[in-house]
């Protein structure tokens, strides 16, 4: 892949993703001003926007060639992160962080 193409190809996701979670957000306030408050539909909204984000992360991927690469983030880069996180919970290092 030339650096242009890589460059384009990131600004397309970049895009992209600024633009799903805007309308998410965007959506999420009219729910509010509208008095819908409900840890349910919030959550349903979330979803449908993360499930978004996956649909064009992954025709990005495919359009790209990059399996490989998105193959060992999967498995490799995001367990360990999701670990990570799990020992911050543990030893209530979030807790310590929102404090300071």
């Amino acid at each position: 892949m030339t650096k242009s193409k890589f460059w384009n190809q990131l600004a397309i996701f970049i895009i992209a993703l600024l633009a799903i979670l805007s309308v998410r957000e965007y959506f999420s306030h009219r729910l509010i001003e509208k008095g819908i408050d409900t840890y349910q539909t919030h959550t349903f909204l979330n979803i449908g926007a993360n499930l978004l984000l996956i649909l064009v992360s992954y025709y990005l991927i495919k359009r790209n060639g990059l399996t490989k690469i998105a193959v060992f983030i999967t498995l490799v880069i995001l367990p360990c992160l999701i670990y990570g996180l799990f020992l911050m919970k543990k030893y209530k290092l979030t807790e310590q962080m929102e404090k300071h």
